[in-house]
């Protein structure tokens, strides 16, 4: 005969459903498998949980505990002879079940049900390069399983998928237990970027790209073109007006990148800065003025 749940918990039959949930997670924390406990008292504890965890449950479970004293097994079938129902042979199991919408009374009336047990879901941390989150991406990873074991799993990287983005993949995560539904995936991703925008580096932000350009003081007094390298691999003139401040961001629009969900390109800002050129004399500064002047 089972255990009266209520003592498999240690509670009293006047817990609340908070009191009932604390004391299961302390039992199941205490004889969880993975953990090295006792696989049995988890089990009963699990059933222990589902039959008493909510109002409803405990009304069930006691329902349950009546029709055992009172039907013993409603799986049989009965001969229903000289009675109201003329002589048909009855499963009183099914005429039950169909009077009270569905619910099973095969195993409930003799107070047991078989544990259920969820498979878990796996979160892992996994970086991709800005041309995959550029472009999207299929890679083969190997995902460690909660039983330790490494499987390869072929996931799909959406275009525009950022630093901090949580894909959710259905049905990628543990299969331990076959009478349950299969776990999900969780990855958790990091874009890798340069955070220092040397020549021909890029960071993402967002839907957008940034860059940089180097020039002289004297470029920047007098205005100049440079030549930007774009992500995509080809290339554009920029025009640098007189007077620009070092640190002055410029925008060349549609040739960022996507934003998770959104094909609409981003632009490409493109950080200006200082190079000082090494002069000895003042005759050398005066020399590279002229130079920039009569390009």
């Amino acid at each position: 005969m089972a255990r009266d749940p209520w003592d498999v918990l240690g509670v009293a039959k006047t817990a609340t459903d908070d009191e009932i949930k604390r004391a299961y997670k302390k039992e199941a924390m205490q004889h969880h498998p993975d953990r090295g406990g006792n696989e049995e008292k988890f089990k009963e504890c699990t059933l222990a949980y589902n039959s008493i965890k909510d109002a409803q449950s405990r009304a069930q479970y006691q329902q349950e505990q009546m029709g055992s004293r009172g039907f013993r097994d409603m799986n049989s079938s009965f001969d229903f002879s000289g009675t109201p129902f003329g002589g048909m042979h009855v499963d009183l199991n099914e005429f039950m079940r169909n009077a009270m919408g569905g619910m099973n009374f095969g195993q409930g009336f003799r107070g047991h049900q078989e544990p259920r047990f969820q498979n878990r879901d796996i979160n892992l941390r996994y970086s991709v390069t800005l041309s995959e989150s550029h472009t999207g991406a299929t890679k083969l990873i190997k995902v460690k399983m909660p039983d330790g074991s490494l499987k390869p799993i072929s996931v799909d990287i959406p275009k525009g998928v950022d630093t901090g983005h949580k894909i959710r993949y259905n049905a990628l995560g543990e299969r331990r237990y076959d009478n349950a539904p299969p776990g999900d995936l969780y990855i958790n991703v990091t874009v890798t970027q340069d955070d220092d925008l040397k020549l021909g580096k890029f960071r993402k932000l967002d839907q957008h790209l940034e860059t940089s350009v180097t020039i002289d003081p004297v470029d920047a007094m007098l205005g100049c073109d440079r030549i930007v390298d774009l992500f995509d691999g080809g290339q554009i003139s920029l025009k640098i007006h007189p007077g620009t401040q070092p640190g002055t961001k410029l925008r060349i629009p549609e040739q960022g990148t996507y934003a998770l969900n959104d094909n609409r390109r981003g632009d490409l800002f493109v950080e200006i800065r200082l190079q000082i050129p090494k002069i000895k004399t003042k005759q050398d500064l005066i020399d590279l003025i002229n130079t920039k002047v009569n390009k």
